[in-house]
């Protein structure tokens, strides 16, 4: 099965046999999702990038190949056939879209997001900025030959051959490719633009990964269940001391749009668990544990503490029939802690606990966890019991400065501070606010917790700030600045009227001037500079007296800085031809 859209939104279904896969038996709990907002879902997957980029090289050779590279007209009668077209680029940040969006129609097999949005919003996230794409979408083809051949529609008419003219397309000169095995099936993407944005080779992934933060609308969502083994089902009975593996269950939704229809959706987030009465069972990490005779209920739901599924505990008998609450760690006795020296990062000390005369082992018997334990001030400590042992309990240590119990930080204003130099930035149509590394007293500061950032004309082009202030325990101030540069411009037409030739681009923003660069007869050398405005809202240049031959043109623009250029990408090359 495959699907195609461009920027004029095109689409086509092909019938073919299904193939049902079997999911594992169990108790769930089912209930309908909600109908507004959204929800962040992961999934695991296994990329098959070495496949997706074989499909690369079939795409070039068809558009290489006279015999391949036609299309039917829309009367179905005559053919165009498209001469001299030029090889795609492979383009690496195509090819990040192209996966993402891999995993996306795994879910929602469609053009439209699972979110709700356009294919083409994925483009941006990724750094891709392209005036005219497409995209072609299949599944259930398990080879780059396979899908390729299926993608070519040979024997369809005009209106199935949507895939077959995106990949002829003239105005295309870069793709990226992606290619996932997810739940018994694969699911392939093709993404078209007539931009290239990176070439650099990367190694091709072909992992077994887990997509996180797949944004998905809880109106696509049309089921959602938790998934308990057949082992466990809906009612647990359980000895003191018994152990039981929670790691086997899972979520299910399922999506609208998926394929197959309304099949299952394995869904990897861990679930939320906890029991109503931890003095007769507690969860200690995926394990439910049970301590001592009576009723209690375990409750699975999903991170965001929906689709709540609850199941009945019973345990029968006693870990220790003298003293039932003899592995209970409020009831432990913990070493006092010494005040601890401030340091700027997190300080962790050990913790000693004694119960019932016995000394207890950390990650044996308990678990630390730590809270407020970075700058000067009271932190915590809560000992979590494992194994054996359950509950919890807090303690409480000081963090002062150089031991003495002053809570004042020497040489903490961050007017001392060294910040890194910023590199150039692009600009990317919004407000740009690259990191910082802010260190004082050889300690790398932490946003948030020490300082916060705001930034200033950094939403277009030219010379930026970023106010570096201190918060918690620091004080004062710093500033630093940084460039941003132009974005890569768009040539929008390239005409020759007789000798002359004009050419036209869409107007950049805060832009000092552009540079306009001409080659004849050579597509990837030879440029030389033909002209250069102080026009920022130049938007056509007209050259005249041009000789006959094909000419290639690009252009930049920049902005001035304190008397310095600064310049941004090349825009595409276009070709004009002079006849005469």
């Amino acid at each position: 099965m495959r699907k195609t859209k461009t920027h004029n939104v095109l689409r086509r279904l092909l019938a073919f046999v299904l193939i049902v896969s079997l999911l594992p038996l169990g108790y769930a709990g089912n209930v309908m999702a909600a109908t507004t907002g959204t929800r962040n879902v992961s999934i695991q997957v296994t990329y098959g990038q070495t496949d997706a980029r074989n499909v690369y090289g079939m795409i070039n050779s068809m558009r290489r190949n006279l015999s391949d590279a036609w299309y039917w007209d829309a009367n179905n009668y005559t053919k165009t056939y498209c001469n001299n077209l030029q090889p795609l680029t492979y383009d690496y940040a195509l090819e990040q879209v192209a996966m993402k969006r891999a995993a996306e129609i795994a879910l929602s097999y469609s053009h439209t997001r699972p979110n709700g949005t356009n294919y083409y919003t994925a483009y941006s996230e990724n750094g891709v900025y392209a005036g005219v794409y497409a995209e072609n979408i299949g599944v259930n083809y398990s080879s780059a030959s396979a899908l390729h051949n299926a993608m070519r529609e040979d024997n369809a008419n005009y209106s199935g051959q949507e895939q077959r003219r995106n990949m002829l397309n003239s105005q295309f000169t870069a793709v990226g490719i992606g290619h996932v095995y997810y739940n018994g099936y694969h699911y392939w993407v093709e993404e078209f633009a007539n931009t290239v944005t990176r070439t650099s080779y990367t190694t091709p992934n072909n992992q077994t990964t887990t997509v996180n933060n797949i944004q998905i609308a809880e109106s696509n969502i049309t089921s959602d269940q938790i998934v308990v083994p057949s082992s466990i089902g809906n009612y647990i009975q359980m000895s003191a001391g018994q152990t039981i593996d929670l790691s086997g269950c899972y979520e299910n939704i399922k999506v609208s749009n998926h394929w197959p229809s309304n099949a299952n959706c394995p869904i990897v987030q861990g679930l939320n668990m906890y029991v109503s009465n931890t003095a007769v069972a507690y969860i200690s990490g995926t394990k439910l544990i049970a301590n001592t005779a009576g009723s209690t209920t375990l409750t699975l739901n999903r991170p965001d503490g929906r689709i709540p599924l609850q199941i009945p505990v019973q345990v029968t008998g006693t870990n220790n029939s003298n003293n039932t609450y003899s592995y209970y760690i409020p009831n432990a006795s913990v070493g006092t802690i010494v005040d601890q020296t401030y340091t700027g990062y997190d300080i962790r000390p050990s913790v000693s606990v004694w119960l019932n005369g016995g000394y207890l082992y950390e990650g044996r018997d308990y678990t630390l966890t730590y809270s407020n334990n970075r700058n000067i001030g009271t932190a915590s400590v809560t000992i979590n019991g494992i194994g054996n042992y359950y509950g919890s309990r807090t303690v409480y240590f000081r963090i002062v400065n150089h031991g003495n119990g002053n809570t004042t930080v020497s040489s903490n204003n961050l007017a001392n501070a060294v910040i890194s130099k910023i590199a150039t930035q692009s600009y990317t149509g919004s407000s740009v606010k690259p990191e910082v590394t802010v260190t004082l007293n050889n300690i790398v500061l932490k946003e948030g917790s020490d300082y916060y950032l705001n930034y200033s004309d950094n939403g277009a082009p030219g010379k930026a700030a970023v106010m570096v202030v201190g918060t918690g325990n620091y004080t004062g101030s710093a500033k630093t600045s940084f460039i941003i540069k132009p974005e890569k411009p768009v040539i929008t037409r390239l005409r020759a009227h007789g000798s002359k030739v004009r050419i036209t681009w869409l107007p950049g923003t805060s832009v000092t001037g552009y540079e306009i660069y001409r080659s004849k007869g050579a597509y990837d050398y030879g440029y030389k500079k033909i002209a250069a405005t102080k026009d920022g809202e130049m938007q056509s240049y007209t050259r005249a007296k041009l000789t006959k031959g094909t000419y290639y043109y690009k252009i930049r623009s920049y902005v001035t800085v304190d008397g310095t250029k600064y310049y941004s990408p090349y825009s595409s090359v276009k070709s004009v031809k002079i006849r005469r």
